[in-house]
């Protein structure tokens, strides 16, 4: 499934901020409810497992640290993607959820470069 975000002029993609609680509340009655039926968690399992997947394959071709799990990966992108976008929506003068994601890219690849940093080294 793709999801297209609408654009702003400067060309940057926005979520609908009045959607975020919408999302949120969603999740957090899911997890608090007792029926099977619960299709938002089952929407972020499919995308953490997508996810958990392809970092399975960059991790098999070589291309991310052989220290790096998969599934622990997945689920650390996943939260840092689901607070940035929380932060963004609680506090409208905030930073950017874009500026966030490209603040935690960066701390991912100097983690990577830097084999002092390490787990174990």
């Amino acid at each position: 499934m793709k999801v297209t975000l609408p654009a702003t002029a400067s060309g940057r993609c926005q979520p609908r901020r009045d959607h975020v609680p919408i999302v949120v509340e969603a999740l957090l009655a899911e997890a608090r409810s007792a029926s099977s039926d619960k299709p938002a968690i089952a929407l972020w399992r499919q995308v953490q497992t997508l996810l958990t997947d392809e970092i399975s394959a960059l991790g098999t071709r070589g291309k991310i640290p052989a220290w790096v799990e998969a599934d622990i990966m997945a689920a650390t992108i996943m939260s840092v993607a689901i607070g940035a976008v929380i932060a963004a929506t609680v506090n409208l003068d905030g930073p950017d959820p874009t500026a966030i994601g490209a603040q935690i890219t960066l701390l991912l690849g100097a983690v990577y470069t830097d084999p002092g940093s390490r787990p174990g080294a």
